[in-house]
């Protein structure tokens, strides 16, 4: 029972350490350090193993490791925005048919600049469950069509944070990326896929030449908003720090963190 009892306590605290590491994206990686094959089949089994309603296939999944295709994804990602508290209505327009960025406020999201990139891509098959064989009829309502979409981000959702999970587990850093252009000069255009790309997931060791929040390609002389910068122009653009921007959300926006329940007591974190 002892020896039970240390391993589930082992176990405990390396998945704990695994969601530590998880949780912060990475934003530069170490490209001259490739994934092993062993791990990389283990990742894809991993992604494409994940619970789904029914068993059902939401997605289907490439996975890139040449560089060459890597970086044509990351040239359409410049959707990563900046200065978005104090001036959203500035920086974003929503209309009807379109959501649009101001660029100047936008650098490319190096999570996916690494040794390997996963796509989720829009699928549909093995369809069982009746309100999804409704929602695939032409006929079909914006309710039946909704409710089928919401489970296939259900499943990728699912299946991505599985995979980064075990990424974490395997001693590798990674990162998501949804902020990629879906029109005009699109990864689905780029790349010539009959499916559209819905999710990118980065996975690789640190640069350990430089700071995890760190843009391992943009300097702030890149930076075209002066309020924008995060120091000299020669040294390299830093991403925000999510954890402070929490404690200043708390501070000035009553912004708190999850609330957890145990039979309706709430728990003191």
């Amino acid at each position: 029972m002892l020896v039970i009892f240390i391993i589930n306590r082992h176990m405990n605290d390396e998945i704990k350490n695994a969601i530590d590491v998880c949780k912060k994206a990475q934003r530069n990686y170490n490209l001259s350090k490739t994934i092993s094959e062993d791990d990389l089949e283990t990742l894809i089994y991993v992604a494409t193993n994940s619970p789904s309603k029914q068993n059902e296939t939401h997605f289907s999944l490439r996975v890139y490791t040449d560089s060459n295709i890597i970086r044509q994804i990351y040239k359409r990602t410049e959707l990563f925005t900046f200065q978005t508290n104090l001036q959203t209505d500035k920086i974003f327009t929503d209309t009807e048919n379109k959501f649009m960025t101001d660029h100047r406020y936008s650098v490319t999201n190096s999570q996916i600049l690494a040794p390997v990139v996963f796509m989720y891509c829009d699928e549909t098959r093995n369809i069982r469950s009746g309100t999804h064989i409704v929602a695939t009829k032409p006929n079909a309502t914006k309710l039946a069509k909704d409710t089928l979409l919401e489970q296939k981000n259900m499943s990728i959702g699912i299946s991505s944070g599985q995979l980064v999970m075990a990424a974490a587990l395997l001693g590798y850093k990674t990162g998501y990326c949804s902020a990629f252009e879906r029109s005009g000069d699109s990864v689905q255009k780029v790349l010539k896929l009959e499916s559209e790309p819905k999710l990118l997931v980065g996975v690789g060791y640190p640069n350990e030449s430089m700071d995890r929040l760190e843009h391992p390609e943009v300097y702030n002389r890149d930076i075209h908003i002066k309020e924008g910068k995060h120091g000299e122009d020669n040294s390299r653009w830093t991403f925000p720090s999510m954890l402070a921007e929490d404690m200043v959300k708390k501070a000035y926006y009553n912004f708190e963190k999850i609330d957890v329940f145990i039979n309706d007591t709430k728990l003191d974190r």
